[in-house]
This record gives C-alpha cells, structure tokens and sequence, in this order.
C-alpha cells in the first residue's frame, strides 16, 4: 500500500495539568469530525492518563507493542467509540524502561505502519518540564503543539519554550494558551455585549 500523506501532530506541555490530554482529544475529534481517519496514540507511558480520559482499558496499548515483537498494530487499536473515523492507541501497563522503549527501532515500525492506514496521527506525549521522554519523539514527528495554561503554567517556564524553540528540540512547535478568562482581554468570541448600567 502506498504511504497516506500523514500528519504526525505532537501534543505536550510543561507539567501536569495545563490541559495536554484534552487538547489532544480535542484535536483528533476536530480532524475526525472533518471525515478524516485519526489515530490518537497515548506516549505519556510514565503517567498515562489518556486511557482514563477516554474510558478505554490500560491492560494492552503502545507499551506493550514497543516491549513485546510477538504484538501487533491491530492488538492494541481501540476504537474510540466516540467517533467512527477514530482510533485510539492508549499507554498500556507503565514500563520500568519507558525511555529506552522510546528509542526502540519499533517506534518507527509502529508510526510508518500507521501512516498507510490513518490521515492524522495525535501523539499524547508526556510533559516536558517533567521529564526528557518527549524529546526522543523529535525523530517521527511533523509538528508540535505546547499547551500552556493561564494562571497555572509557572513564568519560568517561557524560558524553557525559548529553549526548545532554538535548539529545535521539537519540529515547528506552536503554543496553545489554555484557560484563558475572558475577563483578562485575551482570547476571540463572537456575539455582542450589551453595556449595562
């Protein structure tokens, strides 16, 4: 079969809770929604959350695919049961040697299989102020999207972001703002407000 023109779209952010998991499912549900075939894969093997999020088993996933040869794609695809046109990859059993399975030759095996069968591929990964595993993903990605959350993401943090970008650590990244109050005069809404007195 001949190779889709997949899109490899990394999800990450700088420590739990800024929002990364669900602008993950969000992203792939928008690209769904659209008639495109998404595959959401979760790659935060140290903290899988996605599993949860999704209401999906964490009893197989991409862990036991990177550690284990005698699996499968076709093991540890879950349909999403949210939409038809998405896939879901969930973590799996936390690994003792979640970088090393990172760096794993079947990380490549995995992604190019995917993209014969999938428009969109959103990667779960794990946060990057927490620790280097998202990093090792550079290598199969196309793009990255880092989720920051106002009132919650530390300042120093920016310094971080300048980092990645100018080492390119992570493939044309982009910055999602998350949370954002509309009473602080950032953010884009339609509609008119009435003034009141």
């Amino acid at each position: 079969p001949t190779r889709r023109s997949s899109d490899l779209i990394l999800i990450t952010s700088s420590v739990g809770g800024e929002g990364k998991s669900f602008t993950a499912i969000n992203l792939a549900m928008s690209f769904a929604l659209m008639s495109k075939k998404v595959i959401l894969i979760g790659l935060d093997i140290r903290k899988p959350m996605l599993g949860d999020y999704m209401h999906i088993s964490k009893n197989k996933g991409v862990s036991l695919f990177l550690s284990d040869s005698s699996y499968k794609l076709k093991d540890i695809i879950i349909p999403s049961g949210i939409h038809p046109f998405l896939n879901v990859i969930p973590a799996g059993p936390i690994p003792p040697n979640p970088a090393e399975l990172l760096m794993s030759n079947r990380l490549e095996e995995m992604i190019a299989e995917l993209k014969l069968e999938y428009d969109y591929i959103i990667i779960d990964s794990a946060p990057v102020g927490v620790v280097s595993d998202t990093y090792l993903l550079n290598r199969v990605i196309d793009n990255a999207v880092y989720v920051s959350r106002q009132n919650y993401t530390p300042k120093e943090v920016t310094e971080l972001i300048n980092e990645i970008h100018d080492n390119n650590k992570l493939n044309n990244i982009g910055l999602i703002l998350n949370g954002v109050d509309e009473a602080s005069g950032y953010g884009y809404g339609y509609g008119n407000k009435e003034n009141t007195k």
